[in-house]
């Protein structure tokens, strides 16, 4: 699993990003507080990572602050796509009340 990812913005938009790393260039889904944060394009940068695994799709989602994690995870295992939850939950902030409703075994 990828964790933590440090190199250089070589892309920038609202949704998502891509950093290269070691030659390599990952594609990671963000939030707009996450978008608003992060230098100009060339810039380094340094994101956690939390990585998600289907039989279908491998999908990277890049925080700038560790506990922001917390708001792509499914609760307790439930259903619910992870990008759908994660773009639910970007109003969230993991220091303040969120308002997300989370509906069981929907997929995107």
């Amino acid at each position: 699993m990828i964790a933590h990812l440090r190199g250089r913005l070589i892309a920038k938009h609202p949704n998502n990003i891509v950093v290269e790393a070691s030659g390599v260039g990952y594609e990671l889904n963000i939030s707009v507080p996450t978008f608003s944060e992060l230098p100009a394009a060339g810039a380094e940068v340094a994101l956690h990572v939390y990585t998600h695994v289907r039989e279908d799709a491998l999908a990277l989602y890049g925080f700038l602050r560790r506990e922001e994690i917390k708001l792509c995870r499914a609760p307790n295992g439930s259903r619910v796509s992870v990008h759908f939850d994660f773009h639910i939950s970007t109003s969230a902030t993991p220091s303040g009340p969120a308002n997300v409703v989370v509906f069981d075994k929907v997929h995107c």
